[in-house]
């Protein structure tokens, strides 16, 4: 009620009733008795009010980032998007598919790590010539006739590769 006084000093009258006005229609349009009048939106038309708390904002847009998580996902991971058909969901196909993948990832990891091993060893090898050849430069010790001319390849029986060093 002050503050009616104090406005009306500052405002004019018509303007206090106006809002006033706009107020109350607006509380009877969303939340009065006169909101079965309204007219409500399609969604609760043909939703009704069962799925009102779905179609909410915030659950809305957390159901789009969701999906759009999920797409990515499968986009960068190679899944391709088709159209299922009933032979797509043959329980033994499913498993098939799925342990082919699985065995395809294994085979490219022991690639890899076969890999690793061979540079390691490559390498191992390698630090050994030069602290032979580190070595042999040194003044006082005599040098070999070939560094390299004592190193032979054997394949061994794992399936990966050695180096050994002379005869």
């Amino acid at each position: 009620m002050r503050r009616e006084r104090w406005s009306s000093w500052i405002e004019p009258r018509w303007l206090i009733l106006r809002r006033k006005l706009v107020t109350k229609l607006l509380y009877e349009i969303s939340s009065g008795p006169s909101r079965e009048y309204v007219k409500p939106s399609w969604v609760r038309r043909w939703f009704g009010r069962r799925l009102e708390p779905i179609l909410q904002p915030r659950f809305a847009m957390g159901m789009a980032m969701t999906v759009l998580s999920f797409a990515m996902l499968g986009r960068f991971s190679g899944i391709e998007v088709r159209q299922l058909k009933p032979s797509d969901l043959d329980p033994v196909k499913v498993w098939m598919a799925t342990e082919d993948r699985a065995n395809r990832v294994w085979e490219r990891a022991m690639k890899y790590y076969d890999g690793l091993k061979l540079v390691y060893e490559i390498r191992a090898q390698l630090r050994e010539w030069s602290e032979d050849a580190n070595e042999a430069a040194q003044p006082g010790n005599p040098a070999p006739a070939s560094a390299c001319a004592s190193v032979a390849y054997a394949k061994p029986s794992s399936g990966g590769v050695a180096l050994s060093g002379g005869p």
